[in-house]
């Protein structure tokens, strides 16, 4: 069946957006550049097929509706980067501008709260500060939060950490038409985690990768395990409707961009 798409290389857009990445794929396939990797999908005897009357595209867009009608979810990439480096991602979404996201791009580490409010709140370690501002700043930062105006987000450059903290956002990107030639097909049910599943095939190339769909009358997606230009790629889904507890951290443990920086102060 013809797609129009490529879902697991759309993760990689929504990963490389935020984390300054130039994609997810990469030429070194060694064992080094594996990322974390969940066990993967127990099949599960025969049965009546799911969505039987639906074809595999109906039951993916299907799915997608599901998850932006749950108004909530958190999602887990791991992958690598055109360097071999491992790279993993967790992100809490929603549909409100709230959103808690906590980044290891093999740079240093991050973590953010978006309040949905004036200001947005970040958090690295001493790598992150160094690669991004100086090792100066690393100190004066140290372990606290940098308070940033929510504004310095607001763009539609890729190269920004709101692209993967956003629920509309990353649904539309994993649903826009990238102008591929791969296929989607109807595989067979599963189950992940102890949870029905029906899992959708899509191949491009020798890229494969798994979409696992709930059963039921709201179907979601949960898991989508392959790879991209060869690379192992994960995607976890979870926690649908469930609004996160998103708020700022205490000013003892903020520190204004303007301290850090020189005279322009920090700038994100």
């Amino acid at each position: 069946m013809p797609a129009t798409r490529t879902f697991i290389a759309a993760l990689c857009a929504v990963a490389a957006g935020g984390a300054a990445l130039t994609g997810c794929g990469g030429d070194d396939k060694g064992d080094d550049a594996a990322p974390l990797m969940k066990p993967v999908v127990t099949t599960s005897a025969k049965a009546a097929e799911p969505f039987a009357d639906l074809t595999a595209d109906e039951v993916l867009d299907r799915a997608e509706q599901g998850m932006r009608d749950s108004g909530a979810m958190t999602y887990e990439l791991s992958g690598t980067d055109d360097d071999g480096t491992k790279m993993h991602v967790k992100g809490t979404l929603t549909t409100t501008d709230k959103c808690a996201l906590a980044v290891d791009m093999g740079q240093g580490k991050a973590q953010l709260i978006f309040t949905g409010g004036a200001y947005t709140y970040m958090k690295g370690d001493r790598t992150f500060w160094t690669t991004n501002a100086d090792a100066d700043a690393a100190v004066v930062i140290g372990d606290k939060w940098v308070k940033i105006p929510s504004s310095e987000f607001d763009s539609d450059d890729q190269d920004n950490f709101k692209t993967m903290c956003d629920l509309n956002g990353m649904m539309d990107t994993l649903s826009e038409d990238d102008g591929s030639e791969s296929t989607l097909d109807k595989g067979q049910s599963a189950t992940v985690d102890g949870q029905q599943v029906f899992q959708l095939i899509e191949t491009e190339g020798e890229d494969k990768t798994t979409i696992s769909v709930t059963t039921g009358d709201k179907p979601v997606i949960v898991r989508a395990q392959g790879t991209d230009q060869g690379q192992p790629m994960l995607m976890v889904f979870s926690d649908f409707g469930k609004q996160p507890n998103v708020s700022a951290p205490p000013p003892s443990l903020t520190i204004d961009p303007s301290k850090v920086g020189g005279p322009g102060g920090l700038h994100i």
